[in-house]
Order: C-alpha cells, then structure tokens, then sequence
C-alpha cells in the first residue's frame, strides 16, 4: 500500500491492483510530505496549511478499506516539508516535522491510547533543516539525524526527556537533501545522507566497546577515516566514521532509502538513491573488496521531464518506486528467482496529470475513453483496460505535450480531437497507428475502420509546438510494438511513443481560446475567446470537413 500527496488529499495506492483504493481528506492546503510510522500501523502527514495529521487505520491491520481516523498535531506555525515517525512495541511513539521557519518540531506519546504531546521545538536559524529521519539506537533511546541547508548534518540524541545535539557531520559542499538510517543485526546502525553536491555518503555509528573489539591489535589498517563520537549518555559512546564516497549521479541527489533483504544465513544492506539527472542507482557492499558499488541503474532516457524527487523500496527489495519532480510515479520489479542474477524491468503503474485539470471530454459519439487536458501543458486519454477477469482505468496515451497551459478539449469522434491552450490557435489531432492497435488490445474493443490512421507516430521537433506526423521507418516498428501491447503503457512510452499528429490549425480569435465545443455529430466547432476590451465577445462557428 503506497501513501501519496495529492493536491490537499492524501491518496491510498495499491501498487498490485494499480487502484487508488481510498483518499483521505483533512488538510486545507497542499500535502507536502507523507510517511509511514516506523513499527507502527498509522500515517503522518504534513501539509503546506500549517498542519501535521496522525491518521490510524480503525481495524486490526493496515489496510485500504478500513475506516481512517485522524488527529491533528498542536503548536505548528508555518508550511511542513518533511515529516518522520518511529513506534517501539506499538507503545512509544515519537514524530518530528520540518516546517520553513527553520524549526523542527517533536511530538511524543507515551501509550497507544494517550495523546501526542509537543515536547520539543528545534531552531536552526539561520540555517533551514530539509530533511530528517529516527532510529532507535538504543532499546528506548531514539537518535535523530536532520539535514541542512548549510551542508552539515546534525545528530541528536535522546537524553533527559529532549533531543540533546550530540554531532555534526559537515563534509557535503551544498544543502543536504536526505538522510536515511538503517540497522542491521550485527548491531551496525548505517547512515545515509545525499546532498546537491551529487554525492552519497555512507557513515558506519558503532558503539565504541564494540569498535575496539572487532580490530585486532595486531592488525593497522593502511587507509583509515577519522572517528568521531557520538555521546548517547554518560555511560555509552557511539563511533561514527565516514565508510563511502558514492560518486555516480551527474546533478542533484533528493533521496536515499534503505533496503535490508535477508536470504539464507546472511542479510544484505542495499541503498536506492534518485537524482535530478534522472537515474535512480542501487547500491551495493562489494565483500571481495570492502567498496560500495552500483550494481543496477534504472531510470528515464529522453523526454522532456525533470529528474527524480524521491524514490522507495518495495517489499524485501523486489522493487523499486521512484516519483519524478512532475509527479509521475515509476516502477521497477526484479523478475529474476535467484538471489545471485538480477533483471529489473519496468511495471504498469498509476498515472495522471500534476496540474489542475481544466477540462474533460468523452470520445463523441461512442464514450469509449475520456480526454482531458491540464494546466501541466498535456492532454491524456483515460479509457478502461482488461486486468484478469476485472477493468481498470488507466491513461492509455499522451497525444499533446505542449509548450503553453491546456485549457479546452472536445473529442470530434473516436480519432480525432481539438484543443485549445493559453493561444489564439485551435488544433486539430488525429489518432495514430500505434494508438489505434494498442486501444483494440488493451480493452478489448475494435474501431471503425473509418477512424483508421495513416500515421505511425508523431514526434516535436526542437523549439516547436506542433506535433509532427511519422509515416513508418524502421525505428518506430519496435516502438509501435511496444505501443501496442496488451498492457497499459509505462510513463516512458507515455512521454515518447504516444504523441497524435496534428493535422490542422483553426485562426480567427484574437486573444486566448477559452472553451470549445462539438457538435453532437462531429460536423460544427464552435470556440470562444477571452475579452482584451469593451468589444463584444466573438463566438465562431467552424465546419469540421
């Protein structure tokens, strides 16, 4: 079950059925982070309106068709960014929020039926914190570890009923944009921290009785790092020591995320990190030579999408999620059985627009799939897939992706469509081949043959606006192929392979289209305009040939 911001919801995805199953409604502006409570059941949400939520789930597991409770937490003044949760033994539990005015702040409840209580305000100022995670370093003793706008990461330990700065690691050069901490059996807490500087750093905390007990005194190691300490209380001492550079992403690194997987008789510590250079890299502890390396390497090729905002692993690491700075998500799975050979190949998930919709049309005349189009400067078809013995809806197809804001859509027939953006020209998009194959397939449903396209995809020239048609070439036959599968598109197929050619532009306005409408038998287009001045408003009425 996968949590995400939407807007002022929060949505409930899960990511086997590919169905939004529940939406949660509380917050009054936009939710800006999400996150499951750490050996718990409940959700924490922070929110751009001054808001942190606690939702429970009212049953006995966590599920996304029982009943959600919420409750909001006390003493927030400003917009909520990043947002943490540990429980130990569903008893205490600890939350902490990253809010703009340079605070983070703790809430912790002693038992599941008390309330959460605001124990403490960090402030950092002038510094900004940008991210945060917890872990129990101790059976009761939580550590926190809070990433800076100054390119330090600072280290908290609990002592005395509050967060005491115990450390500061400083050696990013540029903000710090996650942090991530994992223990492993032996008793070695990990910690993960990536910065704007296009680096991974990997730091090894072990208690310090611990440390002098693992290195024979006989035995001098030819490259050491420098040890710092990091005082959980007057009797124990933790020895935190830089283990790894990880140098492989070309721009800025957003994310970091633990994976522990655990096979016969060993456990295995792997690290997902995204970047704006749109890569996501799997790292892994090499044993014949004690270095960290990038085994697998997913991501997008082409497109005219920004990078990676974050990125997670699914269940004991068969999977990875990553969601781009345009908010679409990706999915990867391990289709391989054995543990020693590895093959990650990309999986169907949900998809849909990251702006405000401002328009929707169903395919005139028949209803077969809806069209809409946003303020994201894309226009979708949306129609109902075959899945096992069941219908899902899904986007099927990104036939504009343009330069200005959509505004108005209106399907003419099944192939063809208009539509209007922030411009004083109305275009006109036909269906091409691969569009038309993939359709019959995923749905299960033949066309006309009258709407049959004569194009097998279109593509957008540099600096243009217009979708230019292609008309068969060896490159496109695998591509249209892929197009035409029986299972819905992946969001890299989306973005290249499922743009319609435009066939004709519409003049006559004056200022920005601002709605539109087709005849019930596709024959009239009628189109409205804004109003620059006192003029009456134009109306025209066009004739589709």
């Amino acid at each position: 079950l996968i949590a995400y911001g939407s807007s002022n919801s929060v949505v409930l995805y899960s990511s086997r059925d590919c169905v939004a199953r529940r939406s949660l409604r509380r917050h009054g502006g936009r939710v800006n982070c999400v996150a499951w409570i750490v050996g718990g059941e409940e959700l924490v949400t922070g929110s751009a309106d001054s808001a942190v939520v606690v939702w429970k789930p009212e049953g006995k597991k966590r599920g996304s068709g029982l009943e959600w409770s919420s409750k909001a937490l006390s003493g927030v003044d400003a917009s909520v960014t990043a947002v943490k949760g540990i429980c130990l033994h569903f008893r205490v539990t600890f939350v902490v929020a990253v809010t703009t005015n340079s605070t983070v702040l703790v809430w912790k409840r002693s038992s599941r039926e008390s309330d959460f209580e605001r124990v403490q305000v960090l402030a950092f100022h002038p510094a900004m914190g940008l991210c945060v995670d917890l872990i129990w370093i101790e059976e009761d003793v939580p550590c926190m570890a809070v990433g800076l706008d100054g390119a330090t990461v600072r280290l908290y330990s609990w002592r005395d009923a509050r967060f005491v700065e115990s450390l500061v690691l400083d050696r990013h050069t540029d903000w710090v944009r996650g942090v991530s901490f994992a223990q492993l059996d032996c008793g070695q807490i990990l910690l993960a921290t990536c910065s704007q500087d296009a680096s991974v750093h990997v730091w090894s905390i072990v208690e310090q009785a611990k440390a002098a007990r693992g290195t024979p005194k006989d035995e001098t190691p030819l490259l050491k790092t420098k040890e710092l300490v990091l005082k959980i209380s007057p009797e124990t001492t933790y020895v935190v020591s830089l283990e790894s550079i990880l140098l492989g992403h070309e721009d800025w690194v957003y994310s970091v995320d633990w994976g522990l997987t655990r096979g016969t008789g060993f456990q295995k510590a792997r690290l997902l990190s995204c970047s704006m250079d749109k890569t996501m890299i799997l790292w892994e502890l090499d044993e014949s030579c004690g270095l960290w390396m990038d085994k697998v390497r997913v991501g997008e090729v082409g497109g005219n999408s920004l990078g990676y905002y974050g990125g997670l692993f699914g269940p004991n690491g068969a999977c990875l999620l990553g969601h781009t700075y345009q908010g679409a998500f990706h999915l990867w799975e391990n289709i391989c059985d054995t543990e020693e050979a590895e093959s990650w190949a990309p999986r169907v998930v949900m998809s849909g627009h990251f702006g405000s919709v401002q328009s929707i049309s169903w395919a005139n005349g028949s209803g077969r799939y809806l069209l809409s189009c946003s303020l994201d400067q894309t226009t979708r078809v949306h129609a109902p897939c075959k899945r096992g013995r069941g219908i899902v809806w899904h986007e099927i197809g990104r036939p504009q992706v343009h330069g200005y804001d959509m505004q108005f859509v209106a399907s003419i027939n099944d192939g063809q469509f208009v539509s209007a953006a922030d411009e004083k020209v109305i275009r006109v998009f036909v269906a091409p081949k691969t569009f038309l194959d993939g359709y019959e397939k995923m749905c299960g449903e033949t066309l006309p043959e009258e709407i049959k396209g004569q194009s097998v995809g279109a593509s957008v020239p540099a600096l243009g606006l217009s979708n230019k048609a292609i008309f068969g070439s060896e490159s496109w036959e695998s591509e249209r192929a892929a197009a035409a599968a029986s299972k819905p598109p992946v969001e890299d197929d989306l973005l290249q392979n499922s743009l319609w050619p435009e066939t004709q532009k519409l003049y006559g306005h004056g200022y920005e289209v601002f709605c539109l409408a087709v005849s019930p038998d596709g024959l009239l287009l009628a189109s409205a305009c804004k109003v620059g001045s006192s003029v009456a408003p134009l109306l025209r009425v066009l004739m589709l040939l």
